[in-house]
């Protein structure tokens, strides 16, 4: 990612546009580091580099739902891998 790891990027981008923090944020990482951080930034879930495809969707299907949730309604968390 650059210069930038993807919990700064989401505490940057949450700052300059608070619109950003309805929207589910999944963190994929290889740095065990970060999990408490991306927490605390409001990750829906942590899912580690190396996980498989089934606990990648695992974290993805709540938020994929079939379009019946209204705007603003919470799925809650994910289950982390």
């Amino acid at each position: 990612m650059g210069r930038m790891d993807g919990t700064e990027f989401l505490a940057r981008r949450r700052e300059e546009d608070a619109g950003i923090a309805a929207i589910p944020v999944i963190v994929l990482t290889g740095d065990n580091r970060s999990i408490p951080e991306a927490e605390r930034l409001g990750a829906v879930a942590v899912v580690k580099k190396g996980a498989s495809v089934e606990s990648l969707f695992d974290a993805i299907r709540p938020f994929a739902g079939d379009g019946s949730r209204t705007a603003g309604s919470s799925p809650g968390r994910a289950p982390a891998s």
